[in-house]
């Protein structure tokens, strides 16, 4: 019984996610028009999920509804219009199709890939809908708490239709003991492919329903202090930052859960209630993370390049495909600023660092320093780290494919890092 619209809640003016299509139309009463006080007396015999390959009995589809007139006995079966529909009645109506968990998700068959398709719908007998203007009270068990149109009364198209994505229990029940994001060689690294260690094995996640939230709380498992991007492990601009199909069957890795389930806020694992994947899914769909340290008041990589000196004119040049990397290092907390070498990292990261210190695609080959033939003119030469008493600043540098540079993470080279084996690249 709201009169102002102070009392709602609603996205920022002008914020939205819709189209044409999606307009409210209201056919409204004159005050004079007295609403009927019609009573709701039907009952739910059954509540089935169809999904979009007709199977039906699984947590997530189209909602299929069997409902019994209380008083004449007529029975129909049919789709359920998502006039009205909400979470109350999401949830209720999962349970119904034996899903104790409630729903997880509720869309409508135009929106979601889950959907029965329409041809194999019409072919099934049923009837278009067999509820219209569902609505329902808090934890309700029964149709008779709940009002709506009169059983096949209703104003509705195909894509109208409830789908469902509903979660078991039990699914709170699962042990994740680590978090590892996994490259197409079968490295770990700061971006790759999620696979979840636990007691049942490797598993996968579902990338689609993934929120920021959930993806920060998946980079900290991982070990990382924050998250830089997420999405469709298939959709990453380059496939050596996704797990190999060859990887995931050495592995064993299979799809294992559609959702966490981390609320708004969420900071740990331990705060989440994941969901299984209830239906075999694609290996497409997996989630893939970019994952980096934000090392706040701490110092943080400013800026990647290769260099070069001139031993003849004293005077260094970055900016090339090849050199010696020449990292710039800043702290956030102190202003400070450094500049020198970078110790030689594992081969396993060495394509990611050419990216971002070159923009190449990749690395051809690189070796220590002191190992480049003509030193100087294609390196930083000796006679430059003397004169300008240039050390390695730091060393174990990774760094995310096409993230920006302060998403990198290393160590500072607290220890005695010869200056000769610092890190020489050819990137192409």
């Amino acid at each position: 019984n709201w009169s102002s619209l102070s009392e709602c809640t609603a996205n920022p003016v002008g914020s939205h996610n819709c189209n044409f299509d999606e307009g409210v139309v209201l056919i409204c009463r004159e005050e004079e028009e007295e609403e009927d006080d019609e009573t709701f007396d039907a009952f739910i015999n059954m509540a089935i999920l169809v999904n979009n390959n007709g199977t039906a009995g699984t947590s997530r589809g189209t909602l299929v509804v069997d409902v019994r007139n209380t008083t004449t006995g007529y029975t129909t079966t049919g789709m359920v219009c998502d006039d009205y529909f909400g979470k109350t009645e999401a949830d209720g109506l999962c349970r119904m199709a034996g899903f104790p968990g409630g729903a997880r998700e509720f869309s409508n068959n135009r929106r979601s890939p889950y959907a029965v398709p329409r041809e194999m719908y019409n072919s099934s007998g049923a009837s278009l809908f067999a509820l219209d203007n569902l609505r329902c009270p808090g934890n309700w068990s029964s149709l008779s708490e709940c009002t709506a149109n009169p059983i096949e009364s209703h104003n509705c198209n195909f894509n109208e239709g409830v789908v469902l994505i509903c979660r078991d229990e039990e699914d709170i029940s699962l042990q994740i003991s680590s978090v590892q994001l996994y490259s197409y060689r079968g490295n770990t690294s700061s971006n790759g492919t999620v696979v979840l260690l636990t007691e049942e094995g490797a598993g996968l996640i579902a990338a689609e329903s993934i929120s920021r939230t959930e993806a920060e709380v998946l980079c900290r498992a991982a070990g990382y202090d924050r998250n830089l991007a997420y999405g469709l492990a298939r959709n990453t601009t380059d496939w050596r930052d996704q797990m190999s199909c060859d990887e995931m069957i050495r592995m064993n890795a299979t799809m294992l859960l559609d959702d966490i389930g981390c609320p708004e806020g969420a900071t740990d694992l331990s705060d989440c209630t994941p969901t299984r994947a209830s239906d075999r899914r694609s290996a497409d769909s997996a989630l893939w993370l970019s994952c980096g340290s934000s090392r706040r008041n701490e110092w943080v990589l400013s800026n990647l390049t290769m260099a070069r000196s001139d031993p003849e004119s004293g005077e260094l040049y970055t900016g090339y495909r090849y050199g010696t990397l020449w990292a710039t290092i800043s702290n956030d907390y102190t202003g400070e600023v450094r500049t020198g070498l970078v110790a030689r990292g594992p081969r396993a990261t060495r394509d990611n660092v050419c990216h971002m210190a070159s923009g190449q695609r990749g690395c051809s080959y690189d070796k220590a320093n002191k190992s480049v033939k003509t030193w100087g003119y294609i390196s930083v030469s000796c006679g430059y780290i003397l004169d300008h008493s240039v050390d390695v600043i730091i060393h174990s540098l990774e760094c995310p494919r096409g993230g920006p540079s302060n998403g990198c993470t290393f160590e500072l080279a607290t220890g005695d890092y010869a200056r000769e084996d610092a890190w020489w690249m050819y990137c192409n």
